[in-house]
């Protein structure tokens, strides 16, 4: 397994992705080890929910896409 915990957040622009990015190093833990996965806007829309019974949530998202902030 490669996480147990995913956690997510959304910055504007490269500046901001830099500055957390910034942030996330001064504070690495001392055991384990943090992943940074940096996509698009576009990217994060053309991703494909993989389920074999979607919650009324995930039919509701993919009907209806949105960005929660």
């Amino acid at each position: 397994m490669l996480q147990y915990s995913v956690y997510c957040r959304i910055a504007n622009g490269t500046e901001g992705v830099e500055k957390h990015i910034n942030r996330i190093t001064k504070s690495l833990p001392p055991r384990g080890n943090i992943r940074f996965f940096k996509i698009t806007e576009k990217q994060f829309a053309d991703m494909l929910f993989l389920v074999g019974n979607p919650s009324k949530t995930e039919e509701k998202i993919t009907a209806e896409p949105q960005i929660i902030l």
